[in-house]
């Protein structure tokens, strides 16, 4: 049995299973916790190449599967990949119903999760940009849920991921011509410039990066924030594969150098950005600029640094850290919009409704907060320790750098302590409703603690580390 019909279609036809009893909303979400921590714990026993044996039935689960032409490749190592993919779509689906994200959101957290997969299955792989465009387009009912005209953001968000799709297809086309003729450096130059704007275009790097504070300014954050875990997680991968896949675009020094100047640039737009906003949903925009900034600089590390497998390793394990940030974060700011009765509209998750809100809803307003902390590389929280390892990184490389590095994450900490103050002042307006409810509670400390637990115990980075054995060429 190959093994994409497990984890590509598999959640492909539960997705169209779910969207069809999407009216029962409970038993929708345990359907699609079920498939997802299935598929997540099936892939993290790595049962690819293995013949098992039933009685007097045996079977194994080879890696290719090939449909009209195209060949679906899963190996063994890619499996690391998969539990973070499928564990993080249970994550997801396990607060979708206290934060209201919709009838929509199980089959199409499902539904992504296997194009996410297809995505980086497939050969040849520029058909990836193909899929990941499908995903997107998936996403627009869930930014823009029925009933309601479409959003501006939910409609820039796709027309720049449309427009990424043409720009990687001519690259793939023009790459191929480079390695026929490597001392043509008029394609190689065309080459490199259309994959830069195609990955800008999916990355949301500056100027397209505009759509991001839209969308979590009118959207629902929870489902704003899904979002922005999943197209940077696979259009980075992506770009991993189409970076080790071509051996003059990885020994390049110009490349790294890119990574590293857009980078720096990224992340300090996403800081100054984040310390100047009062909307909660626009601060988580900013912070996840930041972030798609400091992920570029550790990728332009790997061209300068000696132990490049150790900034390949800070990279991925980033991406654990993110996922609880942007999870709790979502959570928490829709929680605080619902019970302090901020209403409707693009306003509702502005600051000025939640003064003193805090003292209220305590579990809320610490779990919000402890994501903007993560969000800051602040010590003890999730994200200081891989933070620490890019710092230094940087600093061996450019002191300088490494300080506007520093001084970025600085605005996401300045953010967070205006949100703690706003949420501990100003108790004479009243008005909200007294505390959380059980399950509001008990998933907000479940994440708190996660946050916290992370940075004291960096162990569990190791997932992520593991995972980045796929791309060891890079870090050599």
């Amino acid at each position: 049995m190959p093994a994409p019909w497990v984890w590509i279609f598999i959640p492909l036809v539960a997705g169209f299973l779910s969207y069809l009893i999407r009216r029962f909303e409970r038993v929708n979400l345990l359907f699609g916790m079920t498939i997802a921590l299935s598929l997540a714990l099936l892939a993290w026993l790595r049962p690819i190449g293995v013949r098992y044996s039933i009685g007097s039935v045996s079977f194994e689960l080879s890696e290719s599967l090939n449909i009209l032409g195209r060949k679906f490749v899963i190996q063994p190592e890619q499996t690391q990949i998969l539990v973070f993919i499928y564990l993080g779509v249970a994550f997801w689906l396990g607060g979708a119903m206290i934060a209201r994200a919709g009838r929509l959101f199980t089959p199409a957290g499902l539904t992504i999760a296997g194009l996410a997969t297809a995505a980086l299955a497939v050969e040849p792989f520029l058909y990836a940009a193909l899929l990941i465009e499908v995903a997107a387009i998936l996403c627009v009912p869930l930014l823009s849920p029925p009933g309601r005209s479409a959003d501006r953001g939910a409609l820039r968000f796709l027309i720049y991921q449309t427009l990424s799709v043409p720009c990687i297809l001519f690259t793939g086309w023009l790459l191929a011509g480079a390695e026929a003729i490597p001392a043509d450096s008029l394609l190689v130059t065309r080459a490199a410039l259309l994959l830069a704007i195609g990955f800008s275009l999916l990355l949301a790097i500056f100027p397209f990066h505009s759509w991001m504070p839209m969308v979590a300014e009118s959207a629902n954050l929870y489902v704003a924030a899904f979002v922005f875990y999943m197209f940077p997680l696979v259009a980075s991968l992506y770009g991993l594969g189409f970076l080790g896949r071509y051996a003059w675009l990885r020994t390049s020094p110009d490349v790294y150098t890119l990574f590293l100047w857009v980078g720096v640039g990224m992340a300090i737009l996403g800081g100054v950005g984040a310390a100047l906003q009062q909307h909660l949903g626009r601060m988580l925009a900013m912070a996840m600029m930041l972030e798609i900034g400091l992920g570029l600089t550790a990728l332009g590390l790997l061209g300068f640094a000696e132990e490049r497998q150790a900034l390949l390793n800070i990279y991925f394990a980033s991406l654990l850290p993110r996922g609880l940030g942007l999870g709790v974060w979502g959570l928490a700011g829709e929680v605080l919009a619902r019970r302090a009765s901020a209403g409707e509209g693009s306003d509702r998750l502005h600051l000025s409704h939640f003064r003193g809100v805090g003292l209220a809803l305590p579990i809320t307003a610490g779990a919000l907060v402890l994501a903007q902390l993560s969000f800051s590389g602040f010590p003890l929280t999730a994200g200081f320790p891989v933070r620490f390892g890019l710092w230094q990184g940087l600093s061996a490389h450019s002191q300088s750098f490494a300080l506007l590095a520093l001084l970025a994450s600085f605005g996401v900490l300045l953010a967070a302590l205006r949100t703690m103050t706003a949420l501990a002042s100003g108790a004479e307006q009243g008005g909200w409703q007294i505390g959380e409810s059980r399950a509001e509670g008990l998933l907000l400390s479940i994440g708190g603690v996660a946050l916290l637990a992370a940075g004291v115990f960096p162990q569990l980075y190791m997932l992520m580390v593991n995972a980045a054995n796929l791309f060891a060429n890079l870090g050599q």
